[in-house]
């Protein structure tokens, strides 16, 4: 006979707390991976084009004000570096890329260039024609991810690990899409 043969009540109590440390660690492992299943449902929803889906996962004004801080930075310190010397010149060559940067970013950084981006890798160019998937339609995308903090994680496509999509934490299993980092461009975090 067992140890817990002529005690029900023992072993209930063993199988609940068997049953509770099992729960326990599924929670603690879907919480872990949650950022790699909502980059794999913002990438659904961008290649099905679905623009209200993917707005329920895209905080659009975090995209945009990630990336004006990133370009901006970076245009201003060209703008500096061509205006050496000048610094009258410099200052309105600032103004101007801050104006600039901004309508461009505004312009990207809407419901189709998001989707042109997550699905192919890149915003659209005007006057180009779309580029092909970087992945067969039928195979999905796949991804790496780690975290910089618990509320922030780092997502690559394996097929393209120069760039990244920041994710923030929005709740145990929730994210949301606060930035991007293309390639070659500088990076600030959101």
């Amino acid at each position: 006979m067992g140890s817990f043969a002529g005690k029900p009540a023992m072993r209930r109590k063993f199988g609940l707390i068997f049953f509770l440390a099992i729960a326990v660690a599924a929670a603690m492992g879907a919480s872990y991976f949650s950022p790699l299943w909502t980059m794999r449902q913002i990438h659904a929803a961008a290649k099905q084009k679905e623009v209200d889906r993917l707005s329920d996962y895209v905080d659009f004004s975090a995209v945009r004000e990630n990336l004006k801080s990133v370009v901006m930075a970076e245009m201003s310190r060209v703008a500096k570096d061509a205006a050496k010397g000048s610094e009258p010149a410099a200052d309105f060559a600032s103004a101007l890329v801050v104006g600039f940067a901004g309508a461009m970013i505004d312009a990207l950084v809407t419901p189709a260039g998001m989707i042109n981006l997550i699905d192919k890798g890149q915003f659209p160019q005007p006057g180009k024609q779309e580029a092909a998937p970087t992945q067969p339609q039928d195979q999905p995308a796949e991804f790496s991810f780690h975290y910089t903090a618990w509320d922030r994680a780092i997502v690559y496509r394996k097929d393209q690990p120069e760039g990244a999509f920041i994710l923030r934490r929005n709740g145990p299993w929730s994210w949301r899409l606060v930035g991007v980092k293309i390639a070659n461009w500088p990076q600030k975090s959101p």
